[in-house]
């Protein structure tokens, strides 16, 4: 028997002039989906500049009921900065395209719903938009401090730099649906539609940027679909075609083993047509597989001191190949050096630390032997007199 939610739900959709038709089915689809789990839903879409005004708040309001406890979801749907910051308006006539900063874009969406979100048992933001801004070296700490002392909860965003909206609006729905009407945490909500939809994860990964209460600091996590047969550590591998130089463009990666080798891992792959040998190390830095639903994920928490994600594919990938007639057996030797950068600067690193470590202790041993030998000469001398 299906039960009707105690909690009513506000949805606001702003979206860019250019994206109208998404976020008109975004708004839709949501809408229908907690209405027909007989949820008391209000709903509203405008243009990011145009915003609402305080007496659409209030009608808003108004649609639930007197006194009518509600959660508040704003949903926004643009396009992304490569430099960093969201696209406010798009071209439309006279009007220019312009954006802003993550922090400002932010604010100026808060701002439209203030009455709602102060009187809202809980309030949250979901972005559908690309991952390209968050490459920026400031995006994601302006939108956790331009949060920081409001009373949001979270930040959900897809992370793919060359995402096509349609692949992830989909299941935005779904997540609100699980969030407000079974009760869930937002990241098992996510975890649950997300990470059981093969074409939302094959095209994104997510980042999270949430808190249990308003007084807590964020925690921002990065994760991704992570399956080793064709993503080791949420990695892209190369189109097998474009190496093997088959022309019927068809010939794919046939996984074929890993091994650990220090702190690093290497992945083994050959073409299914048998033309290539594809080897994969990977220095894995903070990130970490956990198994869920019997899938791999990879995580990777961000860190809030040097304000970044530390796994860099510049630095902690390294691919190589070979002809798959001539692949020779790998062999790994506890002795061999890292085969990426980062793994060789963390041997280094680690070798620093530990002559650093042996220099305290020779230093420690001097100052003990020199202190015994004060005290015997200071015996000697009493003993003497």
């Amino acid at each position: 028997m299906r039960l009707s939610s105690p909690r009513a739900v506000v949805i606001v959709v702003f979206y860019l002039r250019s994206l109208t038709e998404l976020a008109k089915s975004i708004y839709e689809q949501t809408v229908a989906l907690l209405s027909s789990f007989e949820m008391n839903v209000a709903a509203a879409r405008c243009l990011l500049h145009h915003g609402l005004s305080a007496e659409d708040e209030k009608e808003l309001a108004k649609q639930l009921g007197p006194d009518v406890p509600y959660h508040l979801a704003v949903i926004f749907v643009t396009e992304s900065n490569p430099g960093g910051g969201w696209w406010h308006t798009s071209e439309h006539g006279s009007q220019k395209k312009s954006q802003v900063d993550e922090d400002a874009f932010l604010d100026q969406c808060r701002y439209q719903v203030r009455h709602l979100s102060a009187r809202a048992l809980t309030s949250r933001i979901f972005g559908a938009a690309c991952g390209m801004n968050l490459q920026g070296p400031r995006a994601i700490h302006l939108i956790q401090s331009s949060l920081l002392q409001t009373s949001y909860l979270s930040v959900l965003l897809p992370t793919a730099t060359n995402l096509l909206l349609s692949d992830y609006s989909h299941i935005l729905p779904e997540i609100l649906m699980n969030l407000y009407y079974l009760g869930s945490d937002l990241r098992s909500a996510c975890q649950r539609v997300w990470g059981r939809s093969r074409e939302a994860r094959y095209h994104t990964g997510l980042l999270f940027i949430d808190r249990s209460h308003t007084q807590e600091r964020f925690l921002i996590t990065k994760v991704m679909h992570a399956p080793p047969k064709h993503r080791p550590y949420g990695l892209f591998l190369p189109d097998c075609w474009t190496i093997c130089g088959c022309s019927s463009k068809k010939a794919k990666w046939v996984y074929k083993t890993e091994k650990p080798h220090g702190k690093e891992f290497i992945y083994l792959y050959l073409s299914s047509c048998g033309h290539v040998d594809l080897r994969v190390a990977v220095f894995p830095s903070r990130r970490r597989i956990v198994q869920r639903s019997g899938e791999s994920f990879v995580e990777e928490d961000w860190d809030r001191e040097k304000r970044m994600f530390h796994f860099h594919e510049s630095t902690a990938v390294r691919m190589l190949t070979q002809p798959g007639s001539e692949a020779k057996r790998l062999k790994l030797q506890a002795s061999d050096q890292a085969w990426t950068i980062a793994g060789r600067d963390a041997v280094k690193e680690e070798a620093r630390k530990k002559e650093e470590e042996a220099r305290k202790k020779e230093g420690e041993a001097r100052k003990a032997r020199g202190k015994s030998s004060h005290a015997q000469a200071d015996a000697t001398g009493a003993t003497g007199r």
